[in-house]
């Protein structure tokens, strides 16, 4: 596609400012099934996503189709939304920061390694997660998907970006029986180089969770010391996301709007944006998608709040500028992260257990989305996981419900474990020990 005509078919037909943002990737993915591959594919897709200022209003578009052909249908489609929007406000094209970060995210080593020996590993490990105990009743799933992406960001202000990102992932579902109980294990794994992957590994932890969660049952109802599992506390982070956008601050439907430099939590929580990892280079970001740079930040310091995140509009209704937190939903930006990191603390998991005594360790939740309230923090969620007796695990547990509020969940946390695991959402996160939840069980 001749990017050149779109900028000046666009200044033609009268817009004022024009962004193109073109995503390209080339994906490998495997997947096998009782010791044969069940699936190979290999993709590439190109997209664009096009904003333009016409009228003082910011129009647009989505695409699949980068042809020349499309040129025209690109800025008439620019032209059409923003004539239809009433909202008053702000259109902004950036006209790029001053310095940014620069990093190798890139690492070619997946492509020297052949499909074949790809494949070889995945087999091997399905039969070893099958040997290794009697009741695992079949290996589900065993996939491997490996992805590279390159990112151009270009306007009609000067801004040029580009960045390009390598990752794969390995992922393993298993399948425990023992008599009439049937339970499943699910692991994954991210990674940054080829000679990281260890998909034995992987298939061997889905077994261990598996086999461990055989004859659980619920508990009492009451209330419970909780210590979450790192996975688990990933989720109520996505959760706290929510009321840390700006947008939700200017619109006053935030818990936290009118709290800056307040303290909020626990002072066991710090909470970091660090877009410019090196020890995870798959989420790492020099610039957002509207081409602000990036940076590493505390948002919540010790249990004070110190910033909200902010893209380009919702900064200038704010009267303040942008976080570097602008990216792509669709063809429109919205308010998102690269990478989150809730800060571990010294202890391990099994000292906090000491700690902690009696309870519960939360691994597992469902239904977050029907299950949290977005705006009141309430939620009710369905949970599994084992029950803590002096200190130690005795027993798995299942078919319970935790309750209680996101907020409170926060300035709960008593402690925060030094098991740090990240998940494939672009967190970081320990496990945390939470004062107490209301439990439904029998």
């Amino acid at each position: 596609m001749n990017f050149n005509k779109i900028f000046l078919l666009a200044k033609e037909k009268g817009i004022e400012d024009l962004e193109l943002s073109i995503s390209k990737s080339a994906k490998l993915s495997i997947s096998i099934f009782h010791k044969k591959v069940e699936s190979y594919n290999v993709a590439e897709n190109e997209t664009l996503s096009a904003r333009g200022i016409y009228k003082g209003k910011m129009g647009c578009v989505y695409t699949e189709n980068l042809t020349n052909q499309s040129t025209d249908f690109i800025i008439d489609e620019i032209i059409k939304n923003a004539s239809i929007i009433e909202e008053d406000k702000p259109a902004i094209i950036f006209e790029g920061s001053k310095k940014y970060h620069r990093m190798k995210t890139y690492n070619d080593s997946f492509n020297k390694v052949p499909v074949k020996d790809k494949i070889n590993r995945l087999l091997k490990a399905e039969e070893k997660a099958l040997a290794y105990d009697k009741r695992i009743a079949e290996v589900a799933s065993l996939s491997y998907e490996e992805e590279e992406t390159r990112f151009h960001l270009i306007n009609s202000k000067g801004v040029n970006l580009v960045q390009k990102v390598s990752d794969a992932m390995c992922v393993c579902e298993v399948l425990a029986k023992e008599n009439e109980d049937l339970k499943t294990g699910f692991e994954y794994q991210i990674i940054s180089s080829y000679d990281e992957f260890d998909p034995d590994k992987v298939a061997l932890e889905a077994c261990k969770s598996a086999i461990s969660q055989l004859n659980a049952e619920p508990v009492k109802s009451k209330k419970y010391k909780i210590l979450l599992d790192g996975k688990v506390m990933s989720s109520m982070i996505s959760s706290l996301k929510r009321s840390l956008s700006g947008e939700q601050v200017n619109r006053n439907k935030s818990y936290l709007a009118g709290k800056l430099n307040q303290k909020v939590f626990s002072s066991k929580v710090t909470l970091l944006e660090n877009p410019h990892s090196k020890k995870y280079p798959f989420f790492y970001r020099g610039f957002d998608d509207e081409g602000v740079a990036t940076e590493k930040k505390k948002v919540i310091d010790k249990g004070v709040l110190k910033t909200y995140f902010y893209n380009l509009e919702a900064a200038a209704q704010a009267g303040v500028s942008s976080t570097g937190n602008g990216y792509n939903s669709g063809a429109s930006i919205g308010i998102g992260t690269s990478l989150l990191i809730l800060k571990a603390g010294k202890k391990s998991k099994e000292e906090i257990m000491q700690k902690m005594k009696n309870g519960l360790y939360i691994t597992d939740i469902q239904g977050l989305h029907a299950g949290m309230d977005g705006l009141s923090g309430n939620f009710s969620l369905q949970a599994n996981g084992y029950l803590i007796e002096n200190g130690a695990i005795v027993k798995p547990v299942n078919l319970i419900t935790i309750a209680g509020n996101l907020f409170d969940l926060f300035e709960n946390i008593v402690d925060v474990a030094n098991d740090s695991t990240i998940t494939y959402s672009g967190i970081e996160t320990p496990s945390v020990y939470v004062r107490n939840l209301v439990v439904s069980g029998k």
